[in-house]
């Protein structure tokens, strides 16, 4: 049972390996997360609908592939955009809303709650994580630490550009 639920994590990696650096972060998140979540929302769907077993094991198979593409990918993307005091934030930030939702996830997700309520909470959750990372600066091609995506007001109103690798 390990190594059967292992195996779409294997297909994600592997995924991303070769794909990260021709589609570029962006569109390799866009495209994990949102067709993730479409075969997710669709497992929810088709099992509500008594779809065939062996249906629903490709879509579970897919949309765990393709969340963990999305994440790998992420972990690339932060590393060459974010400075590492915003990283160690986002860190933080990202382990409460995991707690959070790993507290919540019971109530969304349980026997009396209709599968087709999971399914619109997940392609929610699906579009609104492709609409964030579109907000991304794409780093394909790009050495590391040119990345200039963070910026701060100063105090004359003008932009002034902080260096990624700034620690």
């Amino acid at each position: 049972a390990i190594f059967t639920s292992c195996c779409p994590e294997v297909f994600g990696l592997t995924l991303v390996l070769f794909v990260v650096d021709k589609w570029g972060r962006i569109r390799t998140q866009m495209a994990s997360w949102m067709i993730g979540g479409i075969s997710t929302g669709l497992l929810c769907l088709l099992h509500f609908y008594k779809a065939p077993l062996l249906l629903l094991v490709a879509l579970s198979f897919l949309a765990r592939a393709l969340v963990l593409t999305g994440a790998s990918t992420l972990w690339i993307t932060v590393a060459e955009t974010l400075t590492t005091d915003v990283r160690a934030t986002g860190h933080s930030f990202t382990y409460a809303a995991g707690r959070m939702g790993g507290f919540l996830c019971p109530y969304i997700i349980n026997s009396s709650v209709p599968l087709t309520r999971v399914a619109a909470v997940v392609l929610t959750v699906a579009f609104f994580e492709t609409l964030c990372v579109a907000q991304l600066p794409e780093t394909l091609g790009l050495a590391m630490g040119s990345s200039s995506s963070l910026s701060t007001k100063t105090k004359g109103g003008g932009r002034q550009q902080q260096d990624s690798l700034a620690v």
